[in-house]
């Protein structure tokens, strides 16, 4: 009897329909007042949304964010009890809501958002950081903070300081195998890997990164300067920090096809019939030294 009663609630709560819930309420009840439950669970889902996506709400308007996001969460009612890492298919709605927002770049937005909420929510499964042998630890994509003193950033876990880090080309670091693996470049080569759970790599229709970063941390309003033309975003965390990087086209290509699962070698391919001089041995040492690979052995 009380799941039944509770599968009854849930679909209450998702369609607004009272249907099999009307067999639990008492003869002189008014079904109306039970609006005050769905209301309740509909402002906590806009609030998780809102939470989860900053730059969205930030560019089309506190006040205008629930009419976005009001029909997502009735298309798409939360699977789970938490509402920590709701919104999975937010970014494609926006693409599909053009019609209400009248922003074609808000989708590349929304990406970010979410890409930077999944890695810094993402479980640490891999192996933490090390230094790299010989010498201060190098980084290849040097990490430095854009603005130490960002206020922070609302969230589903409360406010959290957003300490996202830009990462630049300097010093690259020696290139070393994965703990387990041969070094011999051949057997690199043939190795098949993926990204690590805290890594997520973006492909946006619009150049909106500089304006992502600048709307997270409240530093410009709702007019933002953008291109359309492509960009590719590789999003990490590393410890309390979210990186970047903006990937160049041929560095894209080999990341995303070893995210693919595709051999080392042929994902290298692809880098080098978009760029001969493709620097392979750098990117490759970069993402071991930051442990963005994983491989099975």
């Amino acid at each position: 009897m009380l799941d039944e009663y509770t599968t009854a609630f849930a679909r209450y709560l998702r369609t607004g329909t009272v249907g099999a819930l009307s067999d639990y309420c008492g003869e002189n009840a008014d079904p109306v007042r039970l609006r005050v439950y769905r209301n309740g669970f509909l402002r906590a889902c806009v609030e998780a949304l809102r939470a989860g996506y900053p730059s969205v709400e930030r560019l089309v308007g506190e006040e205008r964010f629930p009419v976005l996001a009001r029909p997502y969460v009735e298309a798409h009612p939360p699977r789970v009890a938490s509402l920590v890492e709701y919104g999975e298919d937010f970014p494609r709605f926006v693409e599909d809501a053009r019609d209400t927002h009248r922003l074609d770049y808000l989708a590349a937005f929304a990406t970010l958002d979410r890409a930077w909420s999944e890695v810094w929510f993402a479980e640490d499964a891999d192996t933490p950081e090390t230094d790299v042998p010989g010498g201060e630890a190098p980084h290849a994509w040097r990490t430095g903070p854009l603005h130490p003193d960002a206020p922070p950033v609302d969230s589903p876990h409360g406010r959290l300081a957003l300490r996202t880090r830009p990462v630049s080309d300097a010093h690259p670091p020696e290139a070393i195998a994965p703990a387990g693996i041969s070094g011999d470049a051949e057997a690199l080569m043939n190795l098949r890997g993926r990204l690590v759970p805290r890594a997520r790599l973006t492909s946006l229709r619009y150049r909106v990164l500089h304006a992502w970063i600048q709307l997270r941390q409240g530093k410009i309003g709702r007019r933002v300067e953008v291109r359309r033309a492509p960009q590719h975003i590789l999003v990490w965390r590393s410890g309390a920090d979210v990186l970047h990087r903006d990937l160049a086209c041929p560095e894209h290509a080999f990341i995303a096809g070893v995210a693919a699962g595709r051999p080392c070698g042929e994902a290298a391919g692809a880098a080098l019939d978009i760029d001969a001089e493709f620097d392979l041995v750098e990117t490759f040492a970069v993402l071991l030294h930051h442990h963005l690979l994983a491989f099975d052995h």
